[in-house]
């Protein structure tokens, strides 16, 4: 389902943190969503998923506007990762079961069970399925909020910095995972992130956002040097290592070294 965000703005008070933010997003594509902190990126997704009203603009799921939906509507629709989600000592089971709530009726259904078991299978958890989800590693407990997520069956799914706390392995793996599920699902995945090279080596297309307004939104080829001095202040080179996109920060960092400390 195509995903299309028009003119959407929000204020905390009096102080605006979205300006105007528009995109569309089609079905099977990784959006990374970029920028420095403060920029508005999480209020973004919140402000999609309707945990935040925005003050004008508006959000369409293949045409229909999701402030017309009821929040269950909504959760059918959108699958939501937050920065932080708790650990609780369930089952990996029992623990993605709860991201069929949605769809639940008078009990889990012999057709909730299978979508559990469907997307454990996906996301290569079918081994750790009655393990407690504290006995995992950081990896493995993100895989598991993300098959969370996906057992609602969403049209989008959006993630807020889903990899910030693992390791470069487990973000290649987490990263990778997304894609592939996002391209197999046929879903749209707006992931907000913080290490452009991560994005630029998995995701579609590119969200640039500075204080709640859009610097720009494309492929590969918005990812400029300078358009990256403009989200973050700092001086890059794009370069290609084995076809891949890869952003480098210009000089070694040492002539804003500060002074050493001297201690007697």
């Amino acid at each position: 389902m195509t995903l299309e965000i028009e003119g959407i703005r929000f204020s905390y008070g009096r102080t605006p943190v979205l300006r105007q933010v528009s995109l569309r997003a089609e079905p099977g594509q990784l959006v990374a969503i970029l920028g420095e902190n403060g920029s508005g990126k999480s209020t973004l997704l919140r402000a999609i998923h309707r945990l935040l009203v925005p003050q004008g603009g508006t959000v369409l799921v293949e045409g229909r506007a999701v402030d017309r939906m009821s929040p269950r509507q909504i959760a059918r629709l959108m699958g939501y990762l937050p920065q932080k989600s708790s650990e609780a000592s369930f089952s990996v089971f029992d623990a993605v079961l709860l991201g069929r709530a949605p769809h639940l009726q008078w009990g889990v259904s012999d057709r909730d069970r299978e979508v559990v078991l469907r997307v454990l299978a996906l996301l290569g958890l079918e081994a750790q399925a009655l393990r407690s989800v504290l006995e995992l590693s950081g990896g493995e407990v993100q895989k598991v909020f993300i098959a969370r997520a996906l057992a609602q069956e969403p049209k989008v799914l959006l993630l807020d910095e889903p990899i910030n706390h693992l390791d470069v392995k487990n973000q290649i793996d987490v990263m990778g995972l997304l894609r592939r599920v996002t391209a197999e699902l046929s879903i749209v995945s707006l992931v907000v992130l913080h290490d452009i090279n991560n994005a630029l080596r998995f995701a579609d297309r590119f969200l640039l956002i500075k204080s709640g307004e859009i610097v720009a939104f494309g492929g590969q080829e918005v990812v400029t040097p300078a358009n990256v001095r403009t989200l973050y202040n700092l001086d890059v080179t794009v370069a290609r290592v084995d076809g891949i996109p890869v952003v480098v920060p210009r000089g070694n960092g040492k002539a804003d070294a500060p002074p050493a400390i001297r201690i007697e």
